[in-house]
Parts: structure tokens; C-alpha cells; sequence
């Protein structure tokens, strides 16, 4: 270099940091801040010029002009803290992540709810989220954003009741319903999504928030209409466990759809809890009833038919109150379907059940 060249452009590195430490003019400072020499030495050089600016105009102008990416933001916008400015920067830098950091800094509310609202970028408009409160924008966006990690932001803050049930029965991905529905309260809401959503994640979320002892048995009816196969719903291990459940609730005792329950479980599940609540659940005369359909059928199907009786047959058993009906079944219908049964590999349960 010249004779003439600045010290903070010179070779030496402790001299060029020195005259930086001791630099008071902003001006000067901001253009080390520019300088675009490559290097180690440059870096620091640079970085060290930027600790020392204050003028948020030079900021301001350096962050627009997208000097200083290569040394991340958090120095940047620890100088930059004019409000005004960085509205400017929120709205009008070409650098995606400089415009969700000044986002992030900005605290007057009405130029975040715009920018919630109408900025062209989903991760500025996410952060504007996450620092509002207002409900009515709260609503406008989970309602109406294009885009589904926005709204998804925006339910997060949600706790308008009526703008969650909507988007918890109406938006199109399955995640945001349940993530409004695990915010809801209103219980006859909750009962139609959990016997109506076409997601069984979001039906559970609403089934475990019902609380009300009517709905509880409402979602039970419910439930039962969902289990033949052409309503096209496929029903999780949760919701039939929920309707298993039903079969013990006090208010399902003795009325005609809870034999109807019991049958359609037997005919569509033959999960050991399944069978477990109809030996707890269940009256005699319809556990009877339903052994013997399965006794008539077994020698006609195959060996799981019959593992199936097998099992109901030696829990009802064990229970003690049906082995005098048992043992009166046997000798009139069940015995010759339980003979053939025990031909088939199954005179364990068959010894069990019928010889006493």
C-alpha cells in the first residue's frame, strides 16, 4: 500500500482495530462497515466498525443494502432500534430473514396487524402473529391466510371460542382442526367433531375434551352409527375402546341399541378387549344369544370363528353366573357345534367350558 493509505486499511491488524476503537466518526465507520474485501482480517475489521456505529440512519442504510449478511443479524439489529426504520425494513428489505428480525423488534401493534395481515412473505407475517393478542385479527387470519403454517400460528393465539369451532369444522388440514379443537370447551361442538371429523386424531382430540355425561353417551350413539364399513370411516382403537366404554355407562342399561352395540362389536371386532367388556358389560340372555350365532357359524368358517367363541365362551365361564346356562346351552345347541369345534385342535377351552 501507499504511503498515504489508512491505517485501518494497512496490513497490520492491531493497528487497523486500534483506529477503529478509537474512530468517531460514524461516516467513517460505516464505510469500513462496507468495505467488501474479502478475508479474516476484513471480518473482523467490519465487525468491529458495526459494534461502534449508533447513526440509525448509516444502519439503516447499511441493513437495505444487505451488507452485513455474512455476519448475521442479531449485531445488526442490536444497533439498528429506530422504530420507524425498522417498520421500513419489516416492509421493504429484500432480505427475508432482516425483515422477520426487524418483525421481531417492532412493537407497535397496529403496523404488526398489518403486517399479519397483508405482508407478501409467510414467515413475516408468522412472526407478526406470534407477538399480537388481538382477536378479531387473530380470527381474520386463521380464517382466511392461504397459507397453513400462518393460520396454524394464528390459532396458536386464538382463544375466541367461536372463531376456533369454525376453523376446528371447517379448515382443510387435519393439524390445524385439532389444534383449535384442543382448544375448544363448548361441548356440543366437541360431540360433532368426534363423531364427524373425517380424521380420527382430530375425533379423539374432541372425545377426550367431552366432559358433559349426556354428551359422553351422545358420542357413544354416535360412534355406533360410524361402525358399518359404508359410512367410510374407519374408526381407531381409541374410539372403539370409547364405545366398549359405553356398553358399562349406567344410562346404555337396558335399552334396545345397547344389544344392537353388542352385536355390531361382534360382528366387527374381535379385539380381547372387546370381548372382555361384553363378558362385564353384557347381559346373559344376549351374551347367550350371541354365543349361540357363533356356535352355528363356526364349523362353517374357519379355526379364528371358532377361537373366537372359544374365548367368549371361557370368559362367560369363569364368571360363574352363567355356567348353569352354559351347561344347559350345551346339551341343546351349543354341544354339537362344540363337538365338532374340539375336533378342530380345540379341546383345551372346549375341556374347560364343557366338562366341569
Amino acid at each position: 500500500m501507499g504511503l498515504f493509505t489508512p491505517s485501518w486499511k494497512g496490513k497490520d491488524e492491531k493497528k487497523a482495530l486500534a483506529y477503529i476503537e478509537e474512530c468517531k466518526n460514524q461516516k467513517k465507520l460505516a464505510q469500513i462497515a462496507r468495505e467488501n474485501s474479502k478475508g479474516k482480517a476484513w471480518w473482523s475489521r467490519r465487525y468491529a466498525a458495526l459494534k461502534k456505529l449508533t447513526d440509525q440512519e448509516e444502519l439503516y442504510k447499511i441493513v437495505m443494502e444487505g451488507c452485513f449478511i455474512d455476519l448475521g443479524t442479531d449485531i445488526i439489529f442490536s444497533r439498528l432500534t429506530d422504530q420507524k426504520l425498522l417498520v421500513n425494513v419489516a416492509w421493504e428489505s429484500k432480505n427475508r430473514i432482516y425483515r422477520v428480525t426487524a418483525v421481531e423488534r417492532l412493537t407497535d401493534r397496529k403496523v404488526l396487524e398489518e403486517l399479519a395481515q397483508k405482508s407478501d412473505i409467510p414467515d413475516v407475517r408468522i412472526m407478526a402473529i406470534k407477538k399480537l393478542e388481538n382477536q378479531d385479527i387473530l380470527s381474520i387470519v386463521a380464517l382466511g391466510d392461504a397459507v397453513k403454517d400462518v393460520r396454524t400460528a394464528a390459532v396458536a393465539r386464538l382463544t375466541a371460542q367461536d372463531t376456533l369451532a369454525t376453523v376446528a369444522l371447517t379448515d382443510e388440514d387435519y393439524k390445524i382442526r385439532d389444534a383449535a379443537t384442543s382448544k375448544l370447551t363448548d361441548q356440543e361442538v366437541l360431540l360433532k367433531i368426534a363423531s364427524s371429523d373425517k380424521n380420527a386424531v382430530v375425533r379423539e382430540t374432541a372425545r377426550e375434551r367431552i366432559t358433559d355425561g349426556e354428551k359422553q353417551i351422545a358420542l357413544v350413539l354416535a360412534l355406533k352409527e360410524m361402525i358399518f364399513p359404508e359410512k367410510g370411516v374407519v374408526l381407531s382403537n381409541s374410539e372403539w375402546a370409547e364405545i366398549v366404554r359405553g356398553l358399562t355407562l349406567e344410562d346404555l342399561k337396558g335399552r334396545t341399541l345397547h344389544k344392537e352395540l353388542v352385536y355390531k362389536l361382534y360382528n366387527f371386532r374381535s379385539d380381547d378387549f372387546v370381548y372382555d367388556a361384553l363378558i362385564q358389560a353384557g347381559d346373559e340372555e344376549l351374551l347367550l344369544n350371541i354365543l349361540s350365532d357363533i356356535s352355528a357359524e363356526a364349523y362353517k368358517k374357519n379355526h379364528y370363528t371358532c377361537e373366537e367363541a372359544m374365548k367368549l365362551l371361557h370368559g362367560l365361564y369363569q364368571r360363574g353366573a352363567f355356567r348353569k346356562e352354559i351347561e344347559t346351552k350345551r346339551g341343546e345347541e351349543l354341544r354339537p357345534h362344540y363337538d365338532n369345534m374340539a375336533c378342530m385342535g380345540h379341546d383345551d377351552y372346549g375341556a374347560v367350558v364343557f366338562y366341569p
